[in-house]
């Protein structure tokens, strides 16, 4: 049943006596002999049919007449309809109402009480519609005109407009509007567009209210996406808006390397000075602050003369070119070193009994390598220190043996791996559930065992439970929990000794082994071509394979090369040939360095979080 406001209307003609009926479907009705009707006062009337025009219909819109009621025939008849505009002839039944549905038909026999009304569909502006409705050879037209057709305007899409700091930027909004429809000069109010930003604008540029040109040069990046919100105002008052989006990208970091953490990245600088950015409520940006910060900052006091870096999950130390380790952030296992079991927004010094020449960290402790023997400081609830104990320790402690000889260190969550100099050959120590120590058994130990199977290795990396290392030939092998596929062995199957990773035909020149504060574990590998094959738990992308599907085999990174080192936890960076790093995986407080933050995924193909492929690391 069609949907009106329904109008009155009379009917003369001997022997018919009409009845107006109200929208509710009442009637009231009384001989057309000069009475009141209820709704007009009719004397005569020539023309039986008369029903009351509509002006200034709409196009695509069905107008409906007024209904009228047949009374005082000796005999049925039959009533049709003809003209313009698909006229229709509707009979709603006695006492039905508007709202139900009404039979319909070109033509049908009438009796008294039949109650009657008709449809035109107009299709045209400026244009007249009639429709003749005819009966007992009588007559009448129900008369529909379109009016001045308006003026509209329509907004089109936009991808998010996108610039650098230091460049010229222009747009002009104006261009997104289209208008369609009648003249310029509508009788009616016209056309009008009006646009603002919704964020604050980046710095360096204006968005012009009387023109709709947003330009200027920015002078620095913004946070995500700045809104813009154009309306547009039509006739009738109508108001269609849409909202558009603009970011401006600040210039790529120059990097030596960069380290993946937990919430938070850091990166050795191109000046040999540390820089961190991501999530920063327990100081671990260094910055001596206790906030995020989704660009880097610089660590206080390590503007230059570092040697090497590494992250936790959720603290940083940094190695001197002097042998100095100074450390910062979260210090409850007293892992910054620093006798202490405080907090630091700002790096202190980790006292260590002489220069070290190489350091790691885990989850919550650190290890270094002091004149080639292993020391470790913090949590040891599993034996991560390898100092035989239970004990955590706020000092740093050499690993039972002592452990000297040792050509590199690696520390994962919870348990600790390294390298001999004397064979190549590799001991771990600490959480050894699911076969992580690689000494075919699945205990934890408090002090240092021989993986079984391994000598000539050249570099190891230590994860979540797991760990890999790089043979004498550049072959992979991987032990400990393999839930995920960290092992890349093409199960899921946990080992409790080496085994080899599949599909590295290329071999690989360094490792990167996470996991450290989400469990299941990641691997990396920098592959001879220095491209990036990566595999285990793809939670939010980290293995940058542009989906999240974990991979119990190497899959390569998409669309990078020239890699020279990789980190990956949550989340994973890569440093480049050119000096620049990439970061890609979970983005929670802008950890990738991009310019944007979140855990949605929105806009720009997953900006926000995650990024399934790489982004560069901003300033």
């Amino acid at each position: 049943m069609p949907f009106s406001v329904f109008r009155t209307a009379s009917l003369a003609l001997a022997p018919f006596v009409l009845s107006a009926i109200v929208a509710a479907g009442e009637p009231v009705s009384a001989p057309l002999t000069g009475v009141a009707t209820g709704f007009s006062t009719v004397d005569t009337m020539p023309d039986p049919f008369v029903f009351e025009p509509i002006e200034d219909a709409e196009p695509g819109y069905e107008e409906y007449s007024d209904w009228i009621t047949i009374d005082g025939l000796e005999v049925p008849v039959t009533a049709s309809v003809t003209g313009d505009g698909e006229p229709m002839l509707w009979f709603p039944a006695q006492g039905q109402k508007w709202w139900e549905d009404h039979e319909q038909a070109k033509s049908r026999q009438v009796s008294n009480g039949q109650n009657l009304y008709v449809s035109v569909m107009p299709t045209e502006w400026e244009t007249t519609y009639i429709a003749t409705v005819t009966a007992g050879g009588r007559s009448g037209e129900f008369r529909v005109t379109t009016g001045i057709e308006p003026r509209y305007l329509s907004l089109s899409d936009q991808p998010p407009l996108m610039g650098k700091r230091d460049v010229p930027f222009t747009f002009d909004f104006k261009t997104l509007a289209t208008a369609y429809g009648g003249p310029k000069a509508h009788p009616s109010t016209p056309e009008t567009l009006t646009w603002t930003s919704d964020d604050p604008l980046p710095p360096g540029l204006d968005l012009d209210e009387d023109t709709g040109v947003l330009s200027g040069t920015p002078t620095d990046r913004n946070l995500n996406y700045t809104r813009i919100s154009v309306t547009a105002y039509n006739e009738d008052e109508d108001e269609y808006g849409r909202y558009y989006y603009v970011h401006i990208a600040g210039t790529p970091m120059a990097v030596k390397d960069i380290r993946a953490g937990s919430y938070f990245s850091c990166a050795l600088t191109a000046a040999d000075g540390v820089k961190c950015w991501g999530r920063g409520f327990s100081g671990q940006l260094g910055n001596g602050e206790l906030a995020e910060s989704w660009r880097p900052v610089a660590v206080s006091g390590l503007e230059s003369g570092v040697a090497a870096l590494d992250v936790g999950e959720t603290h940083a130390c940094a190695l001197l070119k002097t042998g100095e380790i100074r450390c910062w952030g979260v210090n409850a296992s007293g892992q910054l070193g620093d006798n202490t079991l405080v907090n630091s927004a700002v790096p202190v010094t980790a006292q260590a009994p002489g220069p070290a020449s190489a350091n790691s960290l885990g989850s919550s402790h650190s290890c270094a390598l002091i004149a080639g023997a292993a020391y470790c400081w913090g949590q040891n609830t599993n034996g991560q220190l390898g100092d035989n104990s239970w004990t955590r320790r706020r000092l740093p402690v050499a690993v039972y043996g002592p452990l000297t000889g040792v050509a590199s260190i690696s520390a994962g969550a919870a348990h600790t791996c390294a390298i001999m100099t004397s064979d190549g050959s590799a001991k771990c120590w600490g959480w050894g559930a699911g076969g992580g120590l690689g000494n075919g058994a699945n205990a934890t130990m408090q002090r240092p065992v021989n993986v079984m199977g391994l000598t000539g290795l050249r570099s190891i990396a230590a994860g979540a439970n797991h760990n890999c290392a790089v043979t004498g030939t550049g072959a992979v092998k991987c032990w400990g929990e393999n839930t995920r596929g960290a092992l890349g062995d093409g199960t899921n199957t946990n080992r409790n000794q080496p085994v080899d990773v599949v599909d590295l035909p290329e071999g690989a020149l360094a490792l990167s082994a996470g996991g450290l504060s989400s469990g299941g574990g990641t691997t990396c590998a920098l592959t001879s071509a220095h491209r990036l094959k990566c595999w285990g738990l793809n939670y939010w992308g980290r293995l940058g394979s542009g989906d999240t599907i974990d991979r119990n085999r190497p899959v390569e990174v998409v669309g990078l090369e020239g890699v020279i080192s990789v980190s990956t936890d949550r989340h994973t960076c890569a440093t480049l040939s050119g000096g620049t790093a990439k970061c890609w995986g979970e983005n929670v407080s802008g950890v990738l360095g991009d310019g944007f933050t979140g855990s949605m995924s929105a806009l720009d193909s997953g900006r926000y979080s995650p990024q399934l492929t790489p982004a560069t690391v901003e300033e």
